[in-house]
C-alpha cells in the first residue's frame, strides 16, 4: 500500500470515492446528499481544483495501482487570536470498506501531519472542531 500526494490523474478516481462518501453519508445521517454531485461539472472542477490547489492537501492511497481512499485537507488563513500556527481542516477522508479497521485512515491523517511538520506549525482541526471554536 502506497500513501502519496494525489495528481490530476487520480481525478477519476477520487470522484468515484467521493460519490461513495456521499452515499454513506446521506445513509447513515440522512441530510439528503447527492451522490451524483462529483460527476457534476461543479463537482469535477471543485475536486479538481482541491487536487491542483497549493492550499490543499490532498492524498491518494493506492494499492495494487488502484486508489482506494484518499483525504482532503485545506490550509487555513491564521485565525486573529493565533500569532504563529497556521491550521488545517480536514475536509474529506474516504477509504473504501475493504481497508477500514485496519490502520490505513490513521496512516494517511498521520503521515498528512508528519509532512505538514516538515513545512512549518500546523494545528490539524476536523471541520467538526474548527465549526465548534468558530460559533462559540
Amino acid at each position: 500500500m502506497n500513501i502519496r500526494k494525489a495528481t490530476i490523474n487520480d481525478l477519476k478516481s477520487i470522484q468515484e470515492l467521493n460519490s461513495l462518501l456521499l452515499k454513506k453519508e446521506d445513509q447513515d445521517f440522512g441530510q439528503d446528499f447527492d451522490d451524483a454531485w462529483a460527476f457534476s461539472e461543479h463537482g469535477k472542477k471543485c475536486i479538481s481544483d482541491r487536487i491542483q490547489n497549493e492550499n490543499c492537501i490532498s492524498s491518494a492511497v493506492e494499492d495494487s495501482g488502484k486508489v482506494v481512499g484518499y483525504l482532503v485537507g485545506e490550509i487555513r488563513e491564521v485565525p486573529p487570536w493565533r500569532k504563529q500556527f497556521k491550521t488545517i481542516e480536514l475536509v474529506e477522508i474516504y477509504i473504501i470498506d475493504e481497508y477500514r479497521s485496519k490502520g490505513v485512515g490513521y496512516a494517511v491523517v498521520a503521515g498528512v501531519m508528519v509532512g505538514l511538520a516538515e513545512i512549518a506549525s500546523f494545528f490539524f482541526f476536523p471541520r467538526a472542531c474548527l465549526l465548534q471554536s468558530e460559533y462559540q
